[in-house]
């Protein structure tokens, strides 16, 4: 059993800065060099290979031994942040005493990878893609070894939630595609001999400065020369001439079509009207869901489109001063209220606009219109709803929120991420737990979690 360490936490103090906030896309990674795209993280460690045991000839007879090389003490705590661990991957990563630890965070099992020659940048089920931007590593988790080892090859875009991910090569005056599943197994044998090939305006120049996004069985490449949605099951290419309103990882698209927003089925190729909008809304987005302001234009009223389902719920919000929409679940709605020009407030609501824990006032200094203050991540998690203010900066405090029981509670370590288990990772700043941890919220958001620790 993991050892588990107590964790006192503050009483919320109702004091705290909020901004804008950040919510979490699905989480998507493509290589270096695609536009928007971070650089990767360089591990810059070396696995020893396998000790050579040397044999002594029978005529010697010498006594003299060499002294044994000590070994690196095995780690026992996390104390550098991971280097890899999103919302919708099963795994979190991280390197202690030059060791590559892939750590599942549903079963809890630990192994160690290779990432010697490159960096981690996917792993989901048996799946794990290890690229130093030139050439990827095709990794088997449960077996421990490379499938394969191609020069050449990118990875062009992974999604957990697609369960595969899309890699790219050059092969002379044409394009490469090939799908790999999480299973290991190609989806799509990496092939040039493709209709992409073929088509007119996808001249090779057009292809390497693509961006591509794998959805289901089509892929979209939004180029210079427009937009187009390549099936690779059927090897065709249509051109995609409406507004993108959102890329799902749900196998579908949505589009808007006059004044509507319409699916794609990425699987099917069918289409559907979503939502009949009127009069053309305004948008927001977040891991979940599409918000969209009710058709009169008044913003007192919202309609929330799952994305999973594609069912509409209608939130209330008229008897709120609405500043900005933040994220919304279920039947619950994380916004900013303004109740005066120096006075806003983070509040939860339900899809009645009844508020469901005390709001979290901000110091929210505006200049131009612009917060220049904190903004949050929002996660949702069963009946809490968790502030997180670490993507952006250290300095303001992270938030739980129990909306069941209606306490606020701010913690003393921080929010780096939360994973669709429910496992979040923290760090506690300082003190004789100093480190990364994580917490599941599903049990007990006082009680840190060591990994490495058995």
């Amino acid at each position: 059993m993991k050892k588990k360490i107590a964790l006192l936490l503050v009483a919320a103090t109702m004091v705290g800065t909020l901004s804008g906030c950040v919510v979490k896309e699905d989480e998507e990674v493509s290589m270096p060099g695609l536009p928007g795209t971070p650089p990767l993280k360089e591990t810059g460690e070396t696995i020893i290979p396998a000790e050579t045991v040397a044999t002594i000839p029978p005529e010697t007879t010498t006594t003299e031994t060499t002294a044994p090389v000590p070994e690196e003490p095995e780690a026992t705590q996390i104390s550098s942040k991971p280097f890899y661990f999103n919302y919708n991957s099963d795994y979190m990563a991280f390197t202690e005493n030059g060791k590559h630890y892939l750590y599942n965070l549903t079963t809890g099992k630990m192994t160690q990878i290779p990432v010697e020659k490159g960096s981690l940048i996917y792993a989901e089920g048996k799946l794990a893609l290890i690229s130093d931007s030139i050439s990827v590593q095709i990794y088997d988790i449960e077996k421990g070894e490379l499938v394969s080892e191609t020069d050449g090859i990118t990875v062009s875009y992974a999604s957990s939630v697609n369960d595969a991910a899309l890699v790219t090569k050059e092969d002379g005056d044409k394009m490469a595609f090939g799908v790999i599943g999480n299973d290991c197994e190609w989806k799509h044998e990496l092939t040039s001999e493709l209709a992409i090939n073929k088509h007119n305006e996808l001249t090779m120049d057009v292809l390497k400065d693509a961006t591509y996004c794998l959805n289901g069985e089509m892929i979209l490449m939004m180029t210079k020369k427009g937009k187009f949605l390549y099936s690779y099951v059927n090897d065709t290419v249509v051109p995609l001439e409406n507004d993108l309103v959102e890329i799902s990882s749900y196998n579908r698209l949505l589009i808007r079509e006059d004044k509507n927003i319409v699916c794609i089925d990425t699987n099917t190729g069918e289409t559907s009207v979503v939502y009949e909008c009127g009069k053309t809304p305004t948008i927001y987005t977040d891991n979940q869901y599409i918000f969209f302001k009710d058709k009169d234009g008044t913003g007192h009223k919202y309609v929330v489109i799952d994305k999973t389902t594609l069912k509409e719920v209608e939130f209330d919000l008229s008897a709120h001063s609405v500043y900005n929409i933040h994220g919304a679940y279920g039947d619950k709605v994380v916004f900013t209220s303004k109740k005066s020009e120096e006075e806003y407030h983070a509040v939860v609501a339900d899809k009645s606009g009844k508020i469901l824990a005390d709001t979290i006032p901000g110091e929210f200094a505006i200049e131009g219109g612009v917060y220049d203050k904190a903004r949050y991540s929002v996660y949702f998690n069963g009946d809490n709803v968790i502030l997180d203010s670490a993507a952006i900066s250290g300095e303001y405090p992270d938030y739980i929120i129990d909306c069941a029981g209606g306490k606020v509670t701010k913690t003393d370590y921080k929010i780096w991420n939360v994973n669709k288990s429910g496992k979040m990772l923290v760090e506690v700043p300082d003190g004789q737990n100093k480190g990364f941890y994580l917490i599941d919220t599903n049990n007990e958001i006082n009680t840190l979690i060591n990994p490495l620790d058995a």
